[in-house]
């Protein structure tokens, strides 16, 4: 495997927020401060660096009218002209680089420093479909890079034409988010990026569902399954990060859960209402193995990332603050067991930019047998993994095609339901955390591996 480089990378969201008068924005770029706002309460201004990713603690009952209006200032002078006449504080962290940045902000009243309480962002997003594609996307939020040839001014003027808000999702990656108001036409708007040049490439921020693992009926059932017992904590350096709906809580101090992190409200401890990314942790773990695979085979250390909403949601945004986790904590392996037709140039680039940093991506194949590609698997930096049935041979609801690497078992006993009881379930969501399961175990055995045969290993003992 490739050496990863860490780089800590910045998630800057920016949401506008109608205020008692008018719209108000906060816009974090570059760690500069640009700020519009009219007799808008402060808590609101602070949700959306909040969402940019600095911590922020406030006293409820602290929540002043602010007027002010700015572009570019150094960050911290930015928040201590908003916060003047405030009792706050900055807490300042140094990223892997070595650079300083902002972290957190408190503010309080003297001697009441124990009120202060932590402010969060919305852990559902705001899901449309369009009529056309049938493509799921956030609504209001397109992703783009801009040309290096566009000016700020340039960029600033699209904004206040817009009465939008922009953000920096992936500063490594150049990508940026611009969050629009009311009902925007999205196609009318990224038809105008790309005229006036401002656009690299540009897209809707588009959503995902989660996989799916149908009950299974007519087999034997095993409404009892349990998970192993805790084998206790594995080398953190060749963990499996399953990005998912979560983790239940009952499964959170289990000792092969090496770290859980939930990329729609960091500030929250995982959950996971829906059940599937729970179950594919106890699969990637080796906890529960497939039918028909020794329940020993093997035992991995999991970072399980809440990156579906509780409606079953997720988005490229969210996916890019996933796997940035997944690599600033030793993940080797990324099982994804989901996937959409929606091919999306910012999702390649994401699971692109993962597997560049070492990572080996594993996507599940599908549970329609249409023969369509399914992204992400269907990328070439992803091992796309179709599902066996219990007798060995192409499970009938597997997908199939030429973008499909390999086929791994794809049944399993969970002690955990998905939208229902437990029992025995089926799908390449299965297939996925499995065939992530084993490949994190060969690379533990086998250190300094730099590549692998996943089809090679799936037929070795």
């Amino acid at each position: 495997m490739k050496k990863i480089v860490w780089i800590i990378v910045f998630f800057f969201i920016v949401l506008p927020v109608i205020s008692v008068c008018q719209t108000a924005s906060l816009t974090i770029i570059n760690d500069r401060l640009c700020v519009t706002a009219e007799n808008t309460p402060l808590q609101d201004l602070l949700k959306q660096a909040a969402m940019a990713g600095i911590k922020i603690r406030i006293d409820p009952g602290i929540n002043p009218l602010i007027s002010k209006e700015f572009t570019g200032k150094e960050i911290q002078d930015g928040f201590d002209e908003i916060l003047a006449g405030l009792n706050h504080s900055y807490i300042w962290a140094k990223n892997l680089n070595g650079d300083p940045r902002l972290s957190e902000i408190v503010v309080f009243r003297p001697g009441k420093t124990e009120s202060v309480q932590t402010l969060r962002a919305s852990k559902n997003l705001d899901i449309a479909q369009d009529p056309k594609t049938g493509a799921y996307y956030v609504k209001n939020r397109i992703l783009l890079t801009f040309n290096r040839q566009v000016s700020t001014r340039k960029v600033n003027k699209l904004i206040e034409d817009l009465n939008a808000g922009i953000t920096s999702v992936n500063t490594y990656l150049g990508i940026y988010a611009l969050i629009l108001q009311g009902d925007a036409d999205l196609n009318e708007i990224l038809a105008r990026l790309k005229q006036e040049g401002i656009a690299g490439m540009a897209e809707p921020d588009y959503a995902y569902r989660a996989g799916g693992t149908p009950r299974v009926t007519g087999l034997s059932e095993s409404a009892d399954a349990q998970a192993q017992s805790d084998m206790g904590s594995t080398p953190s350096s060749y963990a499996v990060a399953v990005l998912d709906t979560g983790l239940m809580e009952t499964y959170a101090s289990q000792g092969y859960i090496q770290g859980s992190f939930d990329a729609l409200d960091p500030e929250c401890s995982i959950s996971d209402n829906l059940g599937h990314g729970t179950q594919m942790a106890l699969i990637a773990s080796g906890q529960v193995s497939p039918v028909g695979v020794n329940p020993d085979e093997f035992s991995n250390p999991v970072l399980s990332v809440r990156a579906f909403d509780d409606n079953g949601f997720t988005s490229n945004s969210t996916l890019m603050t996933s796997i940035e986790y997944a690599l600033e904590n030793d993940a080797k392996v990324l099982s994804m067991s989901w996937g959409s037709e929606t091919d999306s140039a910012f999702l390649e680039t994401a699971v692109n930019y993962a597997a560049s940093k070492g990572l080996v991506v594993v996507a599940a194949a599908g549970n329609s047998p249409t023969g369509d590609p399914v992204y992400p698997a269907a990328y070439e930096s992803v091992i796309a993994v179709s599902a066996l049935g219990p007798d060995g041979k192409t499970w009938e609801m597997s997908n199939y095609g030429d973008f499909v690497d390999l086929a791994a078992p794809g049944f399993a006993s969970l002690p955990v339901g998905y939208n229902g009881d437990p029992g025995t379930y089926a799908g390449t969501s299965i297939s996925t955390a499995y065939l992530a399961g084993k490949i994190a175990d060969y690379l533990r055995k086998h250190p300094g591996t730099k590549t692998i045969d996943a089809a090679e290993l799936m037929n070795s003992d």
